[in-house]
């Protein structure tokens, strides 16, 4: 099973590691670890697309379709023309499902008074968060939108790039 193990640095950077795990490693006894994990690590699980949440696949299927490869001067084709979610690289994708999970822990509350469907909201999450110029303001007044709209701007961008390995990577 791939994981990532990700070291935490004093000023909130971090590392990524990733070995090779037994397929019913627990992740929750990262003391299992077949190597020491320190109090400044953590055990990621690297999922698969099919693993994730509806409103991870509907950020994921946003990235994709509102990124462009970059092959002409005018931008290219929008990823999902030519690549699906299973050309992700898995430290990315594992990224991207990391950065959806904790967004919907954080702002739970600000979910469920929204009213959204979680494909909906996961579609606005990478909209906002990337200044696509839609978002979460534009489902109403209401100031539960424009609270989803600030708290998408805290994660700054995500930019998908194909990497020479023909895998699309996310910084």
């Amino acid at each position: 099973m791939k994981a990532i193990l990700r070291t935490y640095g004093k000023d909130e950077s971090f590392s990524d590691a990733f070995p090779d795990l037994p397929d019913d490693f627990d992740f929750t006894n990262p003391e299992a670890a077949p190597f020491p994990v320190g109090s400044n690590q953590r055990l990621i699980r690297i999922p698969s697309f099919r693993e994730l949440n509806s409103f991870a696949r509907a950020y994921v299927g946003c990235a994709l379709w509102s990124t462009t490869d970059e092959s002409t001067e005018a931008g290219g084709e929008p990823f999902d023309a030519n690549y699906g979610p299973e050309d992700i690289a898995p430290a990315t994708l594992a990224r991207m499902a990391e950065g959806c999970r904790q967004f919907q822990i954080d702002n739970e509350a600000f979910l469920t008074e929204a009213e959204l469907s979680d494909e909906r909201a996961g579609f606005l999450f990478w909209l906002n968060r990337n200044g696509h110029g839609s978002g979460f303001w534009d489902e109403g007044s209401e100031p539960v939108f424009r609270r989803l709209s600030d708290a998408s701007k805290v994660w700054g961008t995500f930019d998908l790039y194909l990497g020479d390995d023909g895998q699309i990577h996310g910084s």
